[in-house]
């Protein structure tokens, strides 16, 4: 407990540690009947796996036990852990208590007041509460900016913050403009030729959101540097590096590289399986992008199988409302569609939207991307009326999000063109 509470990462590094092959024995022959028998039976990384989660369940459990007396530090790290495994409600609850202390024993404006709101809104923009997440995000700015000034590596990361929540937010250009800012400032402190973790990061996100934007080609720069410095700072097998290459495989995915798409998704699932297990939200990324892109390939019971799997673990992770549970109804309707499963494609895109609607707002992007697609459907069914009334609504939130050069809303403007409207 020691160590969790001192280090929220001593959780991670002790689970990727895992690896029977490193097991010590008094005699090397015992060893190697030992790891024969494994061999023959379940296997090397399937033993591993099953240690990972045993391991895995005790550490999380622990570090949701604050000593009696925890400081706000602690209590900070604790949360993380939790954050870490996705348990977001747990790791708002240490982190609000956290942020009591220290405006108890510093004041409202103490650096530490600071980190607390900055982990809180992280908190809530994973639970897809944005507008949440950017009021807690820009208390944590205001109060750094105060104390460290414009050029600081806090002062960079809390422009990073406020770039991921409006990213989530659908505002991509925005999200550039302060990903932009931070990663400015962390050039300018660690160098450009520098392998550092806070640019890495910079890189991966301004690369989220030009990929977002349909700038692949841009995308893909930014997330290779991401790539290289976080395996040369974390290993192959970190959770970051899992993430690099799901966002690599999103773009290969929107350029029709299916293949590179697919093999770089697989790397990502395989590290979130190690480290997480298999029910988790990182875990059902990798299974929601594989089915996306089999969606892509034009294989759509792949696509069925894979996002299935990510729904349930969704839905039994972070509930049912969850922005990213529609992304899964989202690609579920696609390959339904595909398959000429138009009602029940209209219903699963009918879920999307709701859950878009209510959590991502009517004009936010991905709603408009539901409108688009339930036109489509409709279209198929003959129902062009309703087609109509469904492209005139994704119209109103993609065009604006992404602008006229986007790819999605060049092909909004043909469906819609294929029924004599014009948008």
């Amino acid at each position: 407990h020691d160590g969790v509470a001192n280090d929220c990462d001593v959780v991670l590094r002790a689970i990727q540690g895992i690896d029977i092959a490193q097991a010590r024995a008094s005699m090397a022959a015992d060893k190697e009947n030992i790891l024969s028998a494994v061999r023959a039976d379940i296997g090397e990384a399937q033993l591993n796996n099953h240690v990972r989660d045993h391991l895995r369940t005790q550490l999380v459990a622990l570090a949701g036990q604050a000593r009696v007396g925890a400081g706000g530090d602690e209590l900070l790290r604790l949360g993380q852990v939790k954050y870490e495994f996705g348990d977001y409600d747990a790791a708002i609850a240490f982190y609000e208590q956290a942020l009591a202390q220290f405006k108890a024993s510093e004041g409202d404006n103490s650096l530490s007041v600071g980190a607390s709101y900055c982990n809180l809104g992280n908190a809530y923009e994973c639970k897809g509460e944005n507008d949440r997440a950017i009021e807690y995000q820009l208390k944590s700015l205001q109060i750094t900016l105060d104390a460290l000034g414009p050029d600081h590596c806090d002062t960079a990361t809390s422009y990073n913050n406020i770039g991921n929540v409006y990213f989530s937010k659908g505002e991509y250009s925005k999200s550039i403009e302060y990903h932009a800012k931070a990663l400015a400032i962390r050039l300018k402190l660690f160098g450009e030729d520098t392998a550092h973790l806070d640019t890495a990061t910079s890189y991966n996100n301004i690369g989220n959101a030009y990929s977002h934007k349909g700038d692949l080609d841009t995308a893909l720069q930014y997330h290779m540097k991401a790539l290289a410095m976080y395996q040369t700072i974390q290993g192959d097998g970190h959770p970051q590096v899992g993430i690099s290459f799901n966002n690599i495989g999103e773009a290969y995915d929107s350029k029709g590289e299916y293949e590179l798409a697919l093999k770089s998704h697989r790397f990502a699932l395989e590290i979130f399986k190690a480290t997480y297990g298999d029910n988790h939200p990182g875990t059902a990324f990798s299974y929601g992008n594989i089915g996306r892109t089999y969606v892509g390939a034009g294989d759509y019971d792949k696509a069925i199988e894979y996002q299935e799997r990510a729904l349930a673990i969704r839905i039994a992770s972070i509930g049912a409302d969850h922005p990213h549970v529609s992304f899964c109804h989202y690609y579920l309707g696609r390959a339904s569609a595909g398959k000429g499963q138009y009602k029940t494609a209209i219903e699963h895109h009918t879920k999307a939207l709701a859950i878009r609607t209510a959590q991502l707002t009517a004009q936010h992007p991905e709603t408009g991307r539901s409108h688009w697609q339930l036109g489509v459907c409709e279209h198929a069914l003959g129902n062009d009326a309703a087609a109509r009334e469904h492209y005139t609504h994704a119209a109103a939130a993609m065009v604006p999000a992404l602008g006229e050069d986007h790819p999605d809303v060049a092909r909004l403007r043909a469906a819609a063109s294929a029924i004599g409207q014009s948008l």
